[in-house]
């Protein structure tokens, strides 16, 4: 039998350690904000070959010399631009002339978007009300189906697990896009849904044991649980490895928060959701009312 009692005081503070790191991270490098977020223009040319990332480079820094180039496709025959100025449609059909005149490159297979700095705004406050939202219908939908000191350990669990992907993008330095809304409503989900496994043991086992005090129930319920949450957590964790393997550094953004939220969404229905809510049953459960009178 895993003692997780134990266990808790070495990784527990892990993801705290994590957001720590991020912050120092961010402080560091800066916010590494995407299109998405910061307003530009993304071109994708489906030139049909391989083109050299040089000569791409020599194509684009003649309008934009900050901008950054990365391929997509098998073979590496798409390649997107990336600006952080929004492009002229003068600028744009400048860099889709060289490639049409050097490379043979059909103008119909340039595509471009461009995010204006009122957009972006409007997207960073989507993304931030997006994930409260998410978390307080976690909390209704707890509370209803067991009672809210459950609902309060289960959201406080997934704000440390939002703080560590954010912080994963800040110790990567990775760009903040809308693969960060994407990466963080993913394991939102996923971790709640362990998180409600192993509270639902709880109800179970105090069911079972009204005398089993709240440090054996905890223990209990971890250990019936813990092979399930590990046996899920590395299925998971293969997938997204083979996401990443295959996507390469076009979908890095969201597989490296993706494989560092998995773990943490593990580490926190484990370790800090349940004895959250050992810490709110002992001020304010059934025994602190009995010790108040």
């Amino acid at each position: 039998m895993i003692n997780f009692n134990k266990l808790k005081k070495f990784f527990a503070p892990i993801p705290f350690i994590v957001i720590i790191a991020g912050i120092i991270g961010f402080c560091i490098h800066g916010f590494n904000y995407g299109i998405d977020f910061s307003g530009g223009t993304i071109m994708r040319v489906n030139a049909g070959q391989f083109i050299e990332e040089a000569k791409v480079y020599d194509i684009v820094g003649k309008v934009d010399k900050g901008a950054s180039v990365v391929y997509a496709g098998a073979n590496k025959e798409t390649i997107v631009i990336k600006s952080t100025l929004a492009l002229t449609n003068e600028q744009k059909n400048q860099i889709s002339r060289a490639f049409e005149e050097e490379y043979k490159v059909d103008r119909n297979n340039i595509e471009d978007t461009t995010t204006g700095p009122s957009i972006s705004r409007e997207i960073r406050q989507k993304a931030v009300i997006s994930i409260i939202i998410a978390s307080i219908l976690m909390l209704i939908y707890i509370t209803f189906r067991f009672e809210w000191k459950y609902g309060v350990a289960a959201v406080f669990a997934l704000i440390v697990d939002v703080l560590v992907i954010v912080s994963a993008y800040g110790i990567f330095n990775l760009q903040i896009d809308s693969s960060l809304i994407a990466a963080a409503l993913t394991i939102v989900g996923y971790s709640i849904n362990a998180t409600i496994v192993i509270f639902d043991r709880f109800r179970e086992n105090k069911r079972m044991h009204p005398r089993m005090d709240n440090a054996e129930l905890i223990e209990s319920s971890l250990n019936s649980t813990f092979r399930r949450t590990v046996l899920t957590t590395i299925t998971t964790l293969i997938a997204v490895v083979v996401l990443y393997v295959l996507g390469g550094h076009v979908i890095e953004a969201l597989c490296i928060p993706l494989l560092v939220g998995i773990v943490e969404g593990m580490l926190s229905s484990t370790f800090i959701a349940p004895y959250t809510w050992g810490l709110l049953e002992k001020n304010f459960g059934h025994g602190a009312k009995n010790k108040r009178a």
